[in-house]
């Protein structure tokens, strides 16, 4: 392909993240409705620590929030089925 090109370039990119059983959980606990405080207290950490969990796993699997990385989550397999409450 030439400089001159219209062609569009693709790159194919894979990228590996580790996400531990506390950030599956996490992730399960707020498909299924949890909030922050709530997941704070079933898992014996402050509401702060939730939080930047929260924070850690929506910025590892690349999306904007943790309502986006639910979704993702559950694209990928690595969480169940979604449970509306």
């Amino acid at each position: 392909m030439d400089e001159t090109s219209n062609e569009p370039r693709v790159l194919a990119v894979t990228v590996s993240v580790t996400l531990t059983v506390e950030h599956l959980e996490i992730l399960e606990r707020v498909s299924r409705g949890q909030k922050q405080r709530e997941i704070a207290e079933a898992m014996g950490m402050t509401g702060s620590t939730a939080g930047n969990r929260c924070r850690e796993i929506y910025l590892m699997l690349g999306e904007p929030n943790m309502t986006a990385a639910v979704r993702r989550a559950l694209e990928l397999g690595l969480i169940g089925k979604a449970v509306a409450q």
